[in-house]
């Protein structure tokens, strides 16, 4: 179901690129009487994904606007994609990487600098996003970090492994209340049966110059995500990274505190605020 910020976009289709697609897509479909079905089909996606994207839950695809070109014969939602990750400074890629993580089984993350974005909260995520360029954004940024969150709920929740630098956990963001919201965030989420969160100790020896992801599946091959610096990341799915990938993860698994450990590195810092 769509937040408020998202209803406000859909009746305002000027607001943004994100919000012009959307109305377009959905004034496109019903006039030509076409179920959400028919237009996923005719896009080879599912009738829900296009029910997202028309509600601003879902970032639209470079493919999936291709095909909308062709189905409904316009030459529109294309160049929309472009300028919508224009808008949102979106690196390249990112939106490709946010349809395979809603798709994976078990989702593998390192954050170096900061707690990984599907166990933020949203105070924390405005923080971070304040700290960045492109500040006029930060509405949108955090709406989009929110919603990836969702997937962590119902019963076909991915298995999460979050791999955090005790550097990070240390680091105050946005002050006192935002950090004590952010420490009691974390333990509750640890309590989950599939989320594993484990603390990479200061002076462990990991030496990753930036955050990643990697995204495993029930069938099929894994893909990753590597963090830049300025906006900017990569979408991998060549196997000889993949495989290097995979390397350093089991080499950092292996300096980490266990589960239980790192709650209770989590209240210690709670109780030094």
């Amino acid at each position: 179901m769509p937040d408020k910020h998202s209803e406000c976009h859909i009746l305002n289709p000027h607001e943004s690129a994100w919000a012009v697609y959307a109305r377009k897509l959905k004034r496109l479909r019903t006039e030509a009487g076409h179920s959400q079905a028919e237009v996923g089909s005719a896009c080879i996606v599912s009738g829900k994904l296009i029910s997202a994207i028309e509600t601003l839950r879902r970032l639209p695809g470079e493919d999936v606007s291709q095909r909308l070109d062709k189905f409904y014969e316009v030459d529109f939602f294309e160049e929309q994609y472009h300028q919508i990750n224009r808008e949102l400074h979106l690196p390249a890629g990112f939106d490709q990487y946010l349809v395979q993580e809603e798709q994976a089984a078990i989702i593998y993350s390192f954050q170096y600098g900061y707690v990984p974005g599907l166990l933020q909260t949203e105070a924390y995520a405005r923080e971070l996003m304040s700290q960045t360029p492109h500040t006029e954004d930060r509405d949108e940024a955090v709406a989009i970090r929110m919603r990836r969150q969702e997937l962590l709920e119902g019963g076909e929740a991915p298995l999460v492994v979050a791999l955090i630098k005790e550097a990070a956990l240390r680091e105050l963001i946005g002050g006192r209340d935002v950090m004590q919201a952010q420490y009691a965030h974390l333990i509750e989420m640890g309590k989950r049966p599939n989320i594993s969160i484990e603390v990479v100790p200061n002076g462990a020896g990991v030496f990753v110059s930036s955050g990643y992801s990697l995204l495993n599946y029930v069938e099929g091959c894994p893909v990753g995500w590597t963090e830049a610096g300025f906006g900017f990341g990569h979408l991998v799915q060549e196997s000889v990274i993949l495989h290097r990938m995979r390397v350093a993860l089991d080499l950092t698994r292996g300096t980490a505190s266990p589960t239980a450990e790192t709650e209770r590195l989590v209240r210690t810092l709670m109780e030094a605020l």
